[in-house]
């Protein structure tokens, strides 16, 4: 049977529909997803206020092309794992409920 974490992971690696995570739960994922290969391409970070509004957290997200994130992640495990660590205990931290919706792109070993 496969894991929640391994069956969530196979989601973030297609176009399908992003699936609201927990930033708890992307954490869990974490080992699974740099054991495998994978690191963090992309997160978007949502904190709920109330139902009918979700406010996107720009601080608390990853995004891809910014910055060079892709560039120096795609080589180095420990900083990707890092950076998405450190926002994720950022967005666990907020009053609010907040929702993550990730990216997976494959980790080059150098």
């Amino acid at each position: 049977m496969m894991k929640a974490t391994s069956a969530a992971i196979e989601k973030c690696l297609t176009d399908a529909k992003r699936e609201d995570h927990s930033p708890q739960f992307v954490r869990t994922m974490l080992d699974e997803i740099f054991e495998n290969g994978y690191f963090v391409h992309s997160m978007e970070v949502h904190e709920i206020q109330n139902v009918d509004e979700w406010h996107p957290r720009i601080d608390w997200g990853i995004y891809g092309l910014d910055h060079g994130w892709d560039t120096l992640a795609k080589f180095d495990a420990a900083y990707a794992r890092q950076i998405v660590d450190q926002r994720l205990g950022m967005a666990m931290e907020c009053e609010n409920q907040t929702i993550c919706h990730i990216w997976l792109d494959d980790l080059v070993k150098s």
